[in-house]
């Protein structure tokens, strides 16, 4: 494993060296410049020591894949550990990823100690430094509690064209990963729950999906794949509450109240930090509350169905589908309702304009509103 770092993060590492008094024992800085010919691109990053939001974010971006690894604001002793650092990071991204013990531990039996040492390929250079305005775009990603961004990182790795040409660095790194240890070597363990999702309406059925999403997703994630099963606009804030109260807020509204000074509640997380696994079990929410809108309140009861285990890699999916979307924006559960009660009357005196207003939601509604054209979305 090797790292090309450009000279204001080398200088970094030296300035923790000095500060401490150590020297860092987890990995080698070698003086002399060192030929990106003598590593496969696998095994090698380009680094560097970026400002976001005012914050340091420790930035390596892999030469083979494009995957991106964010540790936010370290501090000198990170610094002196960050072949440690390295490792961890690698491991959760992996597991993040889907891959089975068996996969993590073969890429770690191919994963040499850490060394590092002045990047010079302007090329791979500048492709790091581009990776910044994908950081700006998933900042509200940032955990200000953590040093290394798991989920700022794999998201930022989610939405970046793979070097090798794959849609995504993640998809980038599965297909190299099998180069590295051969084809059907690579093996995967996902954790896969089937949630029941409920919308509550006044007066009429109950809109119901029934989905399967891999429980490695984080809320955000789950906050998406409801988003696009009911044919929801995802243009309103949202939030997840937990049996015991506690409260998942959408990274965006998190992240504003967060920077702005106006968390005062320790009951209030984001649900980009927390994983379905993190949460989620037959013994424990079981069952949960997802509100979307926090003005017209829609609410959606949650109830795992099941947990279980594939051996491949997993996308969500929705298995059932019963009752119609409902339009956004209309009011809530009571004006869903009266929606319904003008739309089943043409001599309503509101008909013709509440059926001019519903044309773009009904052609939505007769294109995408099937489990084959939802199912294409995600």
């Amino acid at each position: 494993m090797h790292l090309y770092l450009t000279n204001k993060l080398l200088k970094a590492f030296k300035k923790a060296e000095k500060i401490m008094n150590e020297s860092n024992d987890t990995m080698d800085i070698f003086q002399e410049v060192v030929s990106t010919d003598q590593h496969d691109p696998f095994f090698s990053w380009h680094g560097n020591l970026m400002t976001v939001d005012q914050d340091d974010c420790l930035v390596l971006t892999n030469d083979g894949t494009g995957l991106t690894l964010i540790f936010l604001s370290p501090y000198e002793e990170d610094y002196l550990e960050f072949g440690d650092w390295l490792s961890e990071a690698m491991d959760r991204m992996m597991q993040r990823m889907g891959f089975s013990e068996t996969s993590i531990n073969a890429y770690f039996n191919h994963y040499s100690r850490p060394t590092a040492s002045k990047a010079s390929d302007a090329a791979l250079i500048g492709k790091n430094s581009a990776t910044l305005n994908v950081l700006h775009m998933y900042m509200e990603q940032a955990d200000d509690e953590e040093c290394f961004q798991e989920s700022w990182s794999y998201k930022v790795s989610m939405n970046k064209k793979g070097e090798d040409g794959s849609p995504t660095a993640i998809d980038a790194f599965s297909n190299q990963f099998e180069r590295i240890i051969g084809t059907g070597s690579v093996s995967y363990s996902v954790d896969v729950a089937e949630l029941e999702v409920r919308l509550k309406l006044e007066g009429a059925k109950d809109v119901i999906r029934i989905i399967q999403v891999p429980m490695h997703y984080s809320f955000d994630d789950l906050h998406t794949v409801i988003q696009k099963v009911f044919l929801w606009n995802n243009s309103h804030f949202h939030q997840f509450i937990l049996e015991d109260g506690f409260t998942l807020m959408g990274s965006e509204g998190y992240y504003h109240m967060q920077h702005y000074n106006r968390m005062t509640d320790d009951h209030i997380g984001s649900g980009a930090h927390h994983t379905l696994s993190d949460a989620i079990s037959y013994d424990e929410n079981s069952v949960i509350r997802y509100i979307y809108d926090l003005g017209d309140s829609w609410e959606h009861v949650i109830q795992l169905r099941k947990i279980w285990t594939e051996h491949k890699q997993v996308r969500p999916r929705l298995k059932m589908m019963m009752g119609d979307p409902v339009p956004e924006d209309i009011g809530g559960a009571g004006g869903y309702a009266y929606y319904l009660e003008v739309m089943n009357d043409p001599e309503h005196p509101d008909y013709d304009d509440l059926k001019e207003w519903a044309i773009p939601f009904e052609i939505k509604k007769r294109q995408l509103n099937t489990v084959d054209e939802i199912n294409k979305s995600l």
